[in-house]
């Protein structure tokens, strides 16, 4: 479909069809749609897993801001939660919404560590309209993807 790319990851769909995936070294989301590719965030902070809401808003897991994002169609942006108790989140990698609107996201940290102040690498979840932070899993190493059933369930 197309070249150029370096590292793509975090491919989602919106109801109309269209995919967005994220090209993390050269910081950029695309929007695949009606057939075309082409750039829908520059500067996007090393995105990596995407996901949309019901709204249709584009939930990114942002490495260089460190952050759980909000991106409407029109590319405005809002930061969802990017610290937990007061501490820089790692680098949020994967995450998915539950049929609430919830959002579970996993939360390692590749490369280097510098500016890192969690005590490990867990998953967290944030509550439908972002109200609370909740670390759900806290025994990982690298916790990386992640899929819920439709139910909710079990993750």
């Amino acid at each position: 479909m197309a070249d150029g790319f370096n590292f793509t990851e975090g491919p989602a769909a919106d109801a109309e069809g269209n995919v967005c995936f994220t090209d993390i070294p050269n910081s950029r989301i695309h929007k695949w749609s009606d057939g075309e590719i082409y750039v829908f965030q520059e500067n996007s902070q090393q995105a990596n897993g995407l996901a949309f809401d019901l709204q249709a808003n584009l939930i990114a897991c942002k490495h260089g801001s460190r952050a759980i994002v909000s991106i409407d169609p029109q590319g405005n942006e809002t930061v969802l939660a990017d610290t937990y108790k007061g501490k820089k989140l790692n680098s949020p990698n994967d995450l998915w919404i539950d049929a609430k609107g919830g959002i579970y996201f996993t939360d390692p940290r590749y490369g280097n560590r510098d500016g890192v102040v969690q005590d490990g690498e867990h998953v967290y979840y944030l509550t439908p309209g972002g109200k609370k932070l909740i670390r759900v899993i806290d025994n990982l190493i690298k916790p990386n993807g992640l899929i819920g059933t439709p139910d909710g369930k079990i993750l």
